[in-house]
C-alpha cells in the first residue's frame, strides 16, 4: 500500500467521524432541549389547590331534637238534614283519608236518629279531616279539639327503661357466678320485680306510641224527627153521652171487681156479730 493510499484512508475516516460526533451533538442537544421544553410545561401547568379540612372541634355533631309526642282528640256534635245520606258520606270521606271507624253506636227513636262513631286518623291528615266532617253537618252543635303532650313522660320511661335493662343484664351476670341457694334465690327474685318493671313500661311505651301515632275524633251526627200535629176533633153530645156511658159502666164493673176481692171480710160478719150479742151483752 502507497503512501498517497493510507493518506487517503485517514482522511476518510476522519472525515466520518467527524460527521458522527456532529450528529451525536445534534441528538444529544435535540433531547436537552426537549428535556427543557418539558420542564418548562410542568412548571407552567397551575399547581392544584388542596382542599382545606374542616377544623376537627370537640363537639361536630348537633344534639338530636326529641320528636315531640302529641295526642290529638276531637269531639264533634253535628246536626244532619239527612242522617242516611250523611252517613255514606261520611264513609266516603272517610276513606279518602284512609281514615277507620274503630266503635259506632247507633240509636233509632221516635224523636231522633243519632250515631256515635270513634275515628282514628293519621296526625297528618287530622285537622283536614276534622274540616271536611264539619261540613257534613247541617248545624255544628259542638267542636272541641285538644292536645295532649306526652313527650316529656315518654321519654323519662324510656330513659328509665334503659336503665333497668342495664341493672337486668348485671343481675343476670351475678345469678351466673352465684354459688349459695339463698344467693341464688335473692337474684331471681330481683329479676323478677325488675322484668315486671321493663314489661310494665314497654306496655305504657306501646300505648303512648298508638295514641300518638292515630289521632281520634269522636263524632256524634243525629237527626231530629219532627213530630205530626195532633188535630183534635170536637165531640158531639151523642160522642160525649156515649163515652160517658161507657166509662159509667166501666166503673160499675171496677167496683164490682172489688167487692169480688174482698169477700172473705164478709164471711168473717157473721162471726163478729155473733161475738157482739154473746160477749158485749154480758
Amino acid at each position: 500500500m502507497t503512501f498517497k493510499n493510507v493518506l487517503f484512508l485517514s482522511l476518510v475516516f476522519l472525515f466520518f467521524s467527524c460527521q458522527h460526533g456532529e450528529t451525536d451533538k445534534v441528538s444529544l442537544g435535540g433531547m436537552k432541549e426537549e428535556a427543557m421544553a418539558a420542564s418548562e410545561a410542568i412548571d407552567q401547568q397551575p399547581t392544584p389547590k388542596r382542599k382545606k379540612q374542616p377544623a376537627l372541634t370537640k363537639n361536630t355533631e348537633q344534639p338530636t331534637e326529641f320528636q315531640k309526642k302529641i295526642i290529638k282528640t276531637a269531639q264533634i256534635n253535628l246536626e244532619v238534614e239527612n242522617y242516611n245520606t250523611s252517613i255514606i258520606d261520611l264513609k266516603k270521606l272517610l276513606g279518602s283519608y284512609q281514615a277507620e271507624i274503630y266503635r259506632e253506636s247507633e240509636r233509632n227513636t221516635p224523636y231522633a236518629l243519632e250515631n256515635n262513631l270513634v275515628i282514628k286518623v293519621i296526625p297528618p291528615e287530622f285537622d283536614a279531616l276534622v274540616a271536611d266532617v264539619t261540613k257534613l253537618g247541617l248545624n255544628v252543635l259542638r267542636k272541641d279539639i285538644s292536645s295532649n303532650d306526652v313527650s316529656e313522660e315518654y321519654y323519662d320511661i324510656k330513659t328509665r327503661l334503659e336503665s333497668k335493662r342495664a341493672v337486668l343484664k348485671r343481675y343476670k351476670d351475678i345469678l351466673r357466678s352465684a354459688k349459695t341457694i339463698k344467693d341464688i334465690l335473692s337474684v331471681e327474685d330481683k329479676i323478677r320485680v325488675v322484668t315486671e318493671e321493663i314489661e310494665s313500661a314497654e306496655g305504657r311505651l306501646r300505648y303512648l306510641n298508638a295514641q300518638v301515632g292515630m289521632s281520634t275524633i269522636n263524632l256524634k251526627i243525629h237527626q231530629d224527627i219532627e213530630q205530626p200535629d195532633i188535630i183534635t176533633k170536637k165531640k158531639s153530645f151523642l160522642q160525649k153521652l156515649a163515652k160517658s156511658f161507657g166509662n159509667g159502666f166501666e166503673i160499675l164493673t171496677n167496683l164490682i171487681l172489688a167487692l169480688v176481692t174482698f169477700w172473705p171480710f164478709f164471711l168473717l160478719i157473721p162471726l163478729f156479730i155473733w161475738a157482739y150479742k154473746r160477749f158485749w151483752k154480758r
